[in-house]
């Protein structure tokens, strides 16, 4: 069943920037669509405690296993905290919010408990409501849990956390009208100026296709930032969505666009040294192959969710001259868990390039790679892309439909 999908904001403001000295505009806040439009999302991992925080009145009746975690957000007077409560009876988890900041839950309905034996605690979503710039808003977050077990020991003392939300509107840099975004990535939308480099990300809809594609639309909000040539900054920012843009003083080097990964198109080569030390070529030493080019990570849901039908497939047609090439988003220091532990655990034999770096991992920042999971099914030898993140059904359907081609 498809979802009603709200829309809490629906009002812009168009910021020109032409002039050295900058220009003021207002971006508004929207509580949901964030994920939608980078295609993915950052998680965070929030810590969970046993111990009630004494702002919560009441607790809902027949909690098994409670754990409490809380949402900060914003700053100075506007400053408030939101509690999760998630509950764990025999099987999977369920999700109290206070919405309204005010000590008083309500069951999350959105959230869902896990079936067993799937790795998953539970997931779904839940909102909140802020006050920010002098106004109460809505804010969408996700989340979801692992359950306790081989892959996750003390998975009951953390959970994942996502937002849908940030401050967007136009914006008018030279003579090109963009939509942009800007986002706090700690999830407490403080975005009063001065912030700490790397904590509000700016995302520039540069080429109009209605969703972010590759870093070359991706910038840190509290530097500078290069497009056609020419170097802006922001230079205030305040809750409300108050902003001024300038010309820069200093010029950095631009990031071009990433390489169009659509259907019929080439990808880029490259050559690695796999986890089990194999020197890969890619495309070219599946010559004769078909090749499933995975961008995944094990703390990724989506990732761990798509995984038994990406084993399914393999599986099924591996004998047939399917290959997969995984590239890991995974942090650093896991090479030996993913290679002695989690892979071969999950029955995932085939090849995997690691390097550590997260959303940095080299191939990831390559192809432009800004959500996961990333799927290019590609012809081995000549790297022309077959299918674009064929996922669920589409993926076996795809393979069997491609080796039938050859």
């Amino acid at each position: 069943m498809r979802s009603l999908r709200v829309v809490w904001c629906v009002t812009t403001a168009l910021l020109v920037v032409g002039a050295a000295s900058g220009q003021t505009g207002t971006l508004e806040f929207n509580g949901e669509g964030l994920t939608r439009f980078v295609g993915g999302y950052m998680p965070k991992r929030t810590p969970l405690s046993e111990t009630k925080p004494d702002a919560l009145k009441t607790l809902p009746d027949g909690l098994v296993k409670p754990r409490f975690a809380a949402i900060t957000v914003g700053d100075g007077a506007e400053k408030q905290v939101f509690t999760l409560v998630y509950d764990y009876p025999t099987e999977g988890a369920r999700l109290w919010v206070d919405v309204k900041g005010d000590g008083v839950l309500t069951q999350a309905e959105t959230y869902k408990p896990a079936k067993a034996g799937g790795g998953m605690a539970g997931s779904g979503s839940f909102t909140i409501s802020p006050k920010l710039g002098g106004k109460v808003v809505t804010a969408k977050f996700g989340s979801y849990q692992f359950a306790n077990g081989d892959r996750f020991k003390d998975a009951d003392t953390w959970v994942i956390l996502y937002g849908e939300s940030g401050l967007t509107g136009k914006l008018k840099l030279g003579d090109k009208e963009y939509t942009v975004w800007v986002v706090d990535r700690s999830l407490s939308f403080n975005y009063s100026k001065p912030q700490p480099k790397g904590s509000l990300a700016l995302y520039i809809d540069r080429n109009g296709d209605g969703r972010l594609t590759g870093r070359s639309e991706s910038f840190d909000a509290g530097s500078p930032f290069n497009l056609d040539g020419t170097t802006y900054e922001i230079t205030d920012l305040a809750a409300g969505g108050a902003i001024t843009v300038g010309k820069a003083a200093t010029a950095v080097a631009e990031i071009k666009p990433p390489p169009d990964l659509s259907v019929g198109k080439t990808v880029p080569g490259f050559s690695v040294t796999t986890l089990n030390g194999t020197k890969i070529k890619f495309p070219d030493d599946y010559k004769g192959k078909t090749v499933l080019l995975d961008f995944w990570a094990t703390w990724c849901g989506p990732c761990m969710a798509e995984l038994p039908n990406v084993v399914a497939t393999y599986e099924k047609f591996h004998a047939k001259g399917f290959e997969i090439l995984g590239v890991s988003f995974d942090r650093e220091n896991m090479a030996d868990k993913l290679k002695n532990e989690f892979l071969p655990q999950h029955k995932m034999t085939w090849e995997q390039v690691y390097d550590g770096k997260y959303w940095s991992t080299e191939i990831g920042t390559l192809y432009g790679i800004e959500g996961i999971p990333a799927m290019f099914l590609v012809e081995g030898g000549t790297g022309k892309i077959l299918a674009s993140s064929p996922r669920g059904e589409a993926l076996p359907k795809a393979v069997e439909a491609a080796l039938a081609a050859k």
